[in-house]
């Protein structure tokens, strides 16, 4: 298949020889092994694939391609990737309109004491971001609710349950104790993209959204057991710090206690569930699973 897809964009790229971008949509496009090889073949600089890359992906490039430029969306803060990747509903079930909700005597607090959980409101920004590195720091998994609901079947960050990568047995943690399924399944590094030339190669410029592989450094191959698959790759996602400012923080902060700026992400969901998106959902996860934390960084709120 990989080879045959080599051939078919060769050909494309001779047809048109003005063109440096090749659009790719279709079930396909979820071949990742692929997708690498098409994006270091050299016919094209770049290869872009919508996170929704099955048929819907078709109809969004249809659209895109029919419509007016001045009518098309504008980049996200000098992304390359679209505001298309997060366009899915916020989080369902916290009404962010009660600003009184999260006090000592709010609704949120009292039903999550019913609960027995605790709810914790980090002062700034910063204090939220030490606070959940802390956790990441000592082994927990949280689970990281953030913005619109991704668009295709990838966790990038909005609906994550994240793990730091520097302890052994991370992976099994969070896949066979929280998710209930079987300990080989792949999970994926987060990784700043101004440092993950330090810990991998490969076509680090395509890896806003895991639909490329990397491959692992050897000499960093021991430090992310935990994040790299079987053949040494791993599907890596990088974030920014001006297009995810908080997640690209959390890195940060987890390094600065373990040495290691990465973690490891698979998406907000228990076995045989789809990705949550309301959080009833994702207090029973809290509350059924051995998942350490609910936070939600837009609210700075953290829930155990």
């Amino acid at each position: 298949m990989e080879r045959d897809l080599t051939r078919l964009v060769t050909g494309i790229s001779r047809r048109f020889p003005s063109y440096t971008t090749l659009c790719y949509a279709g079930g396909c496009a979820l071949n990742i092994t692929a997708n690498s090889r098409l994006a270091e073949c050299g016919q094209f600089t770049r290869v872009s694939i919508p996170t929704c890359c099955d048929d819907s992906g078709i109809a969004l490039g249809a659209a895109l391609a029919a419509a007016d430029p001045a009518d098309r969306p504008a980049l996200l803060n000098g992304s390359r990737s679209t505001p298309l990747a997060y366009a899915g509903p916020p989080l369902e079930g916290l009404d962010t309109a009660d600003g009184d909700d999260v006090a000592p005597d709010g609704g949120l607090a009292r039903r999550l004491a019913g609960l027995g959980l605790s709810l914790y409101r980090p002062a700034d920004d910063e204090e939220f971001l030490q606070s959940v590195a802390d956790l990441l720091a000592v082994r927990r998994c949280v689970a990281w609710l953030e913005g619109g609901l991704e668009t295709g079947p990838r966790a990038l960050g909005h609906r994550s349950l994240l793990v730091s990568a520097h302890w052994s047995g991370a992976r099994r943690y969070v896949s066979q104790t929280i998710k209930q399924r079987e300990w080989f399944r792949p999970v994926a590094p987060i990784c700043p993209e101004e440092v993950a030339e330090q810990y991998f190669t490969g076509p680090l410029d395509h890896t806003e959204t895991m639909l490329f592989a990397v491959r692992v450094r050897p000499d960093r191959a021991r430090q992310l057991a935990e994040a790299r698959h079987i053949d040494g790759t791993a599907r890596l996602q990088t974030v920014r710090r001006d297009a995810q400012p908080l997640l690209h923080g959390l890195c940060h902060a987890v390094a600065a206690r373990t040495e290691l700026p990465v973690l490891i992400n698979t998406s907000a969901n228990g076995g045989g569930r789809p990705i949550l998106n309301h959080l009833d959902e994702a207090l029973e996860l809290l509350t059924e699973t051995e998942l350490d934390a609910v936070v939600l960084p837009e609210r700075r709120l953290i829930i155990e």
